[in-house]
């Protein structure tokens, strides 16, 4: 397993991907509050009702510490391998923008911008399946960073709000027992069972956003368009490049 992985992080060039990856998603930070207060209003009213319902602070409660963190990590699978399946046609989608027209207004603001034009008959995308997986990856990479975002800011307001308006006597009454610190941090002012209940639905919340931001036209524009932006115009430069060197030859 081990020399797997250092098999994908050289082939694949995990490294510079989770760098980029980070890169770009710390940089769009300005639009993550108002992904979150206008793009997924439904999915924030929907978790609300969820967040007050007893039956989700019975189940959520319930779970041992493991079992809520292998929870969290089947929302996180299920939501990878939707990815693993949908990416490839933003992919797709990605070189097929690298063509003719296509190329010389991608190439527009690059090294390449005057060759771009020259070299549209010429010029043909091909990209080896081990491109392919990069660009899956950098797709992947930075979708997971987005989505963790959401859900790290979901798991804060209802940490927050169950704080606010849920009483202990109200927690104990949907759960049964009085609620109780958390296990080495009860110096925090924050019960295990508004901690378990918060983990789990930004879970949820996790898959949710996953999922819509790749089937949903509003939400895959407000995920994808500056970062495959960026990957049409690595594309179509290499394009370019490829096809110079192939006239000089």
């Amino acid at each position: 397993a081990g020399l797997g992985f250092v098999y994908a992080l050289v082939s694949l060039h995990l490294q510079p991907i989770v760098r980029w990856a980070v890169r770009q998603t710390f940089g769009s930070l300005g639009w993550l509050f108002p992904l979150i207060t206008r793009a997924l209003p439904l999915l924030l009213l929907f978790m609300t009702f969820l967040f007050i319902n007893t039956e989700v602070w019975q189940v959520s409660s319930a779970l041992d510490r493991g079992l809520l963190w292998l929870s969290v990590l089947l929302f996180a699978t299920v939501a990878v391998a939707f990815l693993l399946v949908r990416l490839p046609e933003e992919v797709r989608r990605v070189s097929d923008e690298a063509d003719d027209d296509g190329l010389v207004r991608i190439c527009r603001g690059t090294p390449v911008e005057a060759a771009s034009s020259e070299v549209t008959e010429k010029a043909a995308v091909t990209l080896s399946p081990l491109q392919r997986a990069n660009l899956v990856l950098v797709l992947l990479f930075s979708q997971a960073l987005q989505v963790l975002l959401l859900a790290v800011s979901v798991f804060c307001f209802f940490l927050v709000f169950g704080k606010v308006a849920i009483s202990d006597s109200v927690i104990q009454s949907w759960v049964g027992n009085p609620p109780k610190p958390l296990p080495s941090l009860d110096w925090l002012p924050i019960s295990n069972e508004l901690f378990q209940v918060s983990v789990f639905l930004a879970a949820f919340s996790g898959l949710y956003f996953t999922v819509y931001a790749v089937t949903d036209e509003n939400y895959r524009s407000q995920f994808f368009t500056s970062i495959s932006e960026e990957l049409e115009r690595a594309v179509g430069v290499q394009t370019v490049y490829r096809a110079l060197i192939g006239a000089a030859a």
